[in-house]
């Protein structure tokens, strides 16, 4: 699907993320390697926490976040860490939107 919308690289944020074990620095080392160290304009957002913490250090001046989920914190609500770097939101100038997954009709 990320071929369709005109992606130029997809990582698969489960090969970094399960519950039991978020290794969040792999991710964010994968996504500069992936991206030949240019910044990330869009990312689809569905993990939270670490996750998003990884992707606001990545992510471009004026970039977009499509938030459609928080699955770190599903069924773990004693964790709630949080984004650790919210600042980057601020300073990068970055557009948060949040949807629900029955909002965009994927066909």
């Amino acid at each position: 699907m990320a071929v369709k919308m005109g992606c130029k690289a997809c990582l698969n944020y489960k090969n970094y993320y399960d519950r039991e074990d978020i290794r969040a620095k792999e991710f964010e080392s994968a996504i500069r390697q992936m991206m030949n160290g240019q910044t990330c304009d869009l990312y689809y957002e569905n993990v939270g926490e670490d996750m998003l913490s990884s992707m606001l250090n990545v992510m471009s001046d004026h970039g977009k976040i499509i938030m459609c989920g928080a699955t770190a914190t599903y069924n773990n609500w004693g964790s709630k860490e949080g984004v650790r770097n919210m600042e980057n939101i601020i300073s990068k100038r970055i557009q948060l939107k949040g949807i629900l997954y029955f909002d965009v009709p994927f066909g």
